[in-house]
């Protein structure tokens, strides 16, 4: 037997005990040594327990309480090393600390907890199978995360500074961030954020202190306020461990290290800033284990399906357009990935990258260096690439180069922060661009608003409107949408009632007849009438579908999108429905049940009289449509309606008493949005209208 395994004390026991043939290393890791402990034991007829005794004894040393444990001593160790170890940190005395081991001469536990505590360290005896059920017990981050921070934050405030800068005197003029207590706090923080998925996190300085901020899904939460002395330890260590501890902060200066978390390996970023108060760090937390596809978007299929197609053309522009913390970065990177993986040339101009994508060329650019930014984007032309990502278009000349590499055999990603996707078009209109050149390179606009989703874990169904809180109630006869899950709150999604966040996109596609209307500088509100006629949902309507599949709250819609947004929300001109029927009976039946909805209902007997109204000066969200009428019937309605500039884009319900399959079909070839087969039901009409008038872009009952 080597050395190796014979210095072993567990081996000498079980050799005193009568028990030949155990190999064991000299320094055993924790799954060699549990495995070793509990054969011996086992052939002793001794319990865990009762072995720990005899070793304890052997070894001088107390049986270790496995209940009492200090916050702070196990905040001192990640759960990965403790695990890895075989040790748990029991509390903190002094400059030591206690742990619970099985092997207690193990030089290797010695070495690693030491160095990475920087404190003494003393030993008390359990068995590994009672260690690694306390590990499970005591690492709950739910039990420890939060009161565990604020136990390190007063530690922090109050211990001795070890003096970095001096005056020449003994008062200090700068401390150290690399006392246990401080340089913990903020490994804490940065897991709690992780743990919580947030994206950034704020160190803001007060005048007599300071705070902690987290954004989680795109909504700022407090988490820590502190005192002046912590304040200024806090922001040294966070510049110590991006090694910028002599940095002066200059505008647009970044810096970056890693962290590892829970398994995965973090990339965080820190952006500071110089305010009256002392100093403001941003701390962006990037993901470098995550994958990029369009999945991870997780569009509705018929905006999925749309972008697909946007980004299956060989040549020309595609927009991204959105406002700040839309997602632009997720959605310009999954498509990047997306083409990459289709054996596509993919090369982009970022500043700075981001996050590295597998098969993508990625290039870092200083906009405060030469050459300029559409010069070096020019460059990229040359570097026979069948995409590339543009980053966001500025100014004139990036626009120009974009333009330019759409038409010359590139397919071209660039962004822009516009509120929608005509409000994107806008945007390159105001920089001046020819319109022609415009409409013969962009290829579509993608644009996106994010909203939160509801918590897995901790969301209701809801089967009533009185089962809602009343602010949801409110915002039912606003949205009119129906909401099917309420939020509640639990520890998983921070008592928030949210998880994560949703996308909500709108994607127009510039064919040939909005290719048309771009190059003769139509209105925008013209355009975007016409390109929800052929199918664009706008991002509004896609988050309302979202409410009614129980995936978000109309809470969040109105925190994104506000109130206002809700077309009818305060002009009762579009909560109006023309109701056409020769039946005075039928007319009397539809129009009780819509206003028992809320709305206003004109009503007419005859086509010519529907003609006569949609041509004045009164505006209609939609239109209820008997077919058989003397004169003109409802077919011909149908027909002039739509040949109208003024109400080509009208929702029209058809009332129909056919079944037949053949009959529906013509129905909608000529023009219908939808159609209900008499008798009426009440919640069959009011669903129909709902949905038609969300799809055409001005939403009725708020869907």
């Amino acid at each position: 037997m080597s050395s190796d395994f014979a210095a072993h004390w567990l081996v000498d026991v079980a050799a005193a005990a009568g028990i030949g043939g155990l190999s064991l290393p000299s320094d055993p890791d924790f799954g060699e040594l549990e495995t070793a402990w509990d054969r011996v034991s086992s052939a002793l007829r001794l319990s865990e327990g009762d072995f720990a005794g005899r070793i304890a004894a052997h070894f001088r040393l107390p049986l270790a309480n496995l209940e009492s444990v200090q916050r702070k001593a196990i905040a001192l160790v990640p759960r990965e090393v403790a695990a890895a170890t075989g040790v748990l940190p029991l509390r903190i005395e002094g400059e030591t600390l206690v742990l619970a081991a099985s092997d207690p001469v193990s030089p290797r536990v010695k070495h690693r907890i030491g160095s990475l505590t920087g404190l003494a360290l003393r030993f008390e005896l359990a068995g590994p199978r009672d260690i690694s059920s306390a590990l499970n017990q005591h690492y709950s981050e739910r039990r420890y995360t939060e009161a565990t921070l604020r136990e390190l934050l007063a530690e922090a405030s109050v211990e001795d500074p070890l003096v970095v800068r001096s005056t020449g005197t003994e008062m200090p003029t700068g401390f150290s961030g690399t006392s246990p207590a401080v340089g913990e706090l903020v490994r804490r923080v940065l897991r709690y954020a992780a743990g919580r998925e947030a994206t950034d996190v704020h160190i803001e300085p007060w005048e007599t202190g300071g705070r902690v901020r987290l954004r989680v899904d795109g909504v700022s939460q407090p988490l820590l306020t502190f005192p002046a002395v912590a304040m200024e330890r806090i922001v040294q260590r966070v510049r110590q461990l991006a090694g910028l501890e002599d940095w002066d902060p200059a505008p647009g200066r970044e810096a970056g290290f890693d962290e590892e978390i829970e398994g995965r390996r973090w990339e965080i970023r820190l952006r500071a800033s110089v305010v009256p108060e002392g100093q403001k760090l941003v701390l962006r937390l990037l993901d470098r284990t995550a994958a990029w596809s369009l999945k991870r978007l997780a569009y509705p299929s018929l905006e999925a399906q749309r972008l697909e197609a946007l980004l299956s053309v060989p040549q020309g522009v595609v927009l991204l357009a959105g406002a700040a913390r839309s997602g632009q970065t997720t959605l310009l990177y999954s498509a990047l990935s997306h083409l990459a993986a289709s054996d596509r040339d993919v090369t982009s101009l970022e500043n700075p990258v981001t996050v590295q994508l597998p098969g993508v060329t990625q290039t870092t650019f200083d906009r405060n260096a030469w050459p300029a930014y559409h010069v070096a984007l020019q460059d990229l032309f040359h570097q026979d690439a069948d995409v590339i990502g543009a980053g966001e278009i500025r100014d004139l000349h990036t626009a120009r180069a974009v333009i330019r590499a759409g038409v010359t055999g590139h397919l071209v990603l660039a962004s822009v922060h516009a509120a929608d996707a005509v409000a994107g078009l806008g945007r390159l209109r105001d920089l001046g661009l020819d319109p022609g050149r415009v409409a013969e390179s962009l290829r579509g606009v993608v644009a996106q608003k994010l909203v939160r989703r509801l918590c897995p874990s901790c969301s209701r169904p809801v089967a009533r409107r009185e089962d809602l809180p009343e602010k949801e109630q409110a915002l039912v006869r606003v949205f009119g949408a129906a909401p099917t899950r309420a939020a509640v709150g639990c520890p998983q999604c921070g008592n928030t009632g949210y998880r994560g966040q949703l996308a909500c996109p709108e994607v127009l596609t510039l064919n040939e007849g909005i290719a048309t209307l771009v190059a003769e500088e139509a209105p925008l509100v013209e355009i975007e009438a016409t390109a929800t006629a052929q199918g664009m949902r706008r991002m509004l309507h896609v988050a309302l579908d979202r409410v009614e599949r129980g995936e978000t709250t109309l809470s969040e819609v109105a925190r994104v999108f506000g109130e206002d947004s809700a077309p009818g929300a305060d002009d009762p001109e579009v909560r109006r429905v023309l109701v056409v029927d020769d039946d005075p009976v039928a007319r009397l039946l539809v129009r009780t049940i819509l206003e028992g909805q809320g709305l206003q209902v004109e009503e007419v007997s005859g086509g010519q009289e529907a003609l006569a109204l949609l041509e004045g000066e009164q505006r209609f969200a939609a239109m209820v449509l008997d077919l058989m009428m003397p004169g003109m019937n409802g077919r011909d309605l149908l027909r002039e309606v739509r040949r109208s500039f003024r109400t080509y884009a009208l929702p029209v319900v058809v009332l129909t008493s056919s079944g037949d399959v053949d009959d529906e079909i013509s129905l909608l070839e000529a023009g219908a949005d939808d159609f209900v087969q008499k008798p009426v039901d009440p919640r069959r009409l009011t669903a129909r209208l709902r949905a038609v008038t969300r799809r055409s872009g001005a939403p009725l009952l708020g869907g």
